[in-house]
């Protein structure tokens, strides 16, 4: 029975800078504001300066038919389309069309 009583929310009170306790949102929010303002720093305007660094360049990728299988493979049917606005239903469905040479 205790277990269901009991608070079990870790998140403490807000204070402010005075050590008053903050009960409104818009308050709990200026302090927040106060105090990320006042450990932010201003930028100089200057941009670091980076070494080359030799990457090396991918020239070329080699893609299976067994390695597209696989990934569609691996999609939830039922998830909602994405960017492409396709289904991944759509995508099992069609996999060996895909997958095709």
């Amino acid at each position: 029975m205790n277990k269901r009583i009991s608070n079990r929310s870790k998140i403490s009170a807000v204070k402010n800078s005075a050590g008053d306790i903050l009960t409104t949102e818009l308050d709990i929010a200026n302090a927040f504001n106060d105090y990320f303002a006042s450990v932010g720093v201003a930028s100089n305007d200057c941009i670091p300066q980076f070494l080359a660094i030799n990457v090396p360049q991918l020239t070329s990728i080699d893609i299976t038919i067994q390695d597209v299988l696989a990934a569609i493979n691996k999609l939830k049917a039922n998830l909602s389309a994405g960017p492409d606005m396709l289904p991944p239903l759509f995508f099992k469905r069609v996999r060996n069309a895909i997958a095709w040479q």
